[in-house]
């Protein structure tokens, strides 16, 4: 990869209690790289992007974004929260608010955003991510993939740099699943910066520039999408996709 990483993993452990949960991990992702995670249950995916907006702690090593280290004690976690955007599994959307109150209080409460700029912008929002006509409706009017997709409009309308999925389609019905993988894949090719943990195998090919492929806390091979899928270079690698595929 040319030029400066945006997200830096150098020589990253994160461990809980006794458990090493991510061992010695090196990772780069460059600026509009769509980066996909995957390996199985318990190999530390989720860990990984949880440590990089500092909802999980390392042990040691250090998590850099766009050359500055957010993982050290010092560093600003809410400044850094507002510049890596996270979408959930599950919704996490606030019941008692609409889906546009739900976009906009980010911008609102944590930037200071005027409410009628904050509005604008999350009403083009709903629009981006194909709501339109439900900006008034609230999370329990609202399908499973519509309440997702308004997730991803709520963690956009921060203007974050750097955008994590953690298996957002993993608790969805089977056919609202490609309804949330294509707003993603616009954000892809708007050149979104993205790393996503997913099981969507079909996507990760499509839409994945690079794979890392982990495997009990440990990187078991990283390489480009279509070189992993083609012809994988590890015995760990060829395992996992004779499995799936």
């Amino acid at each position: 990869m040319s030029g400066q990483a945006l997200v830096e993993f150098e020589d990253v452990n994160k461990f809980f209690g006794q458990t090493h949960v991510l061992k010695d991990i090196n990772l780069q992702v460059a600026p509009q790289e769509v980066a996909v995670i995957i390996g199985p249950s318990g190999s530390g995916k989720s860990t990984l992007l949880r440590c990089t907006n500092r909802l999980e702690e390392i042990r040691s090593g250090e998590i850099r974004l766009d050359g500055e280290p957010i993982s050290a004690p010092d560093a600003n976690v809410n400044r850094l929260r507002q510049r890596v955007g996270m979408v959930f599994q599950s919704f996490n959307l606030f019941p008692h608010m609409t889906a546009l109150e739900n976009i906009m209080l980010g911008p609102t409460e944590v930037k200071g955003v005027p409410e009628a700029k904050a509005r604008e912008r999350a009403e083009s929002l709903i629009e981006q991510v194909g709501l339109e006509g439900q900006a008034n409706s609230y999370p329990t009017e609202l399908s499973g993939g519509q309440q997702q997709r308004v997730a991803i409009a709520r963690a956009l309308a921060m203007d974050p740099q750097v955008m994590l999925f953690d298996e957002v389609t993993s608790a969805l019905d089977p056919e609202l699943v490609g309804e949330v993988l294509d707003v993603m894949k616009d954000l892809a090719t708007g050149g979104m910066t993205m790393l996503v943990v997913s099981h969507e195998m079909g996507f990760a090919r499509e839409v994945g520039d690079t794979i890392t492929l982990m495997s009990d806390g440990h990187i078991a091979e990283q390489t480009r999408a279509e070189e992993f899928f083609d012809q994988p270079r590890t015995e760990r690698g060829k395992e996992f996709l004779s499995r799936l595929l």
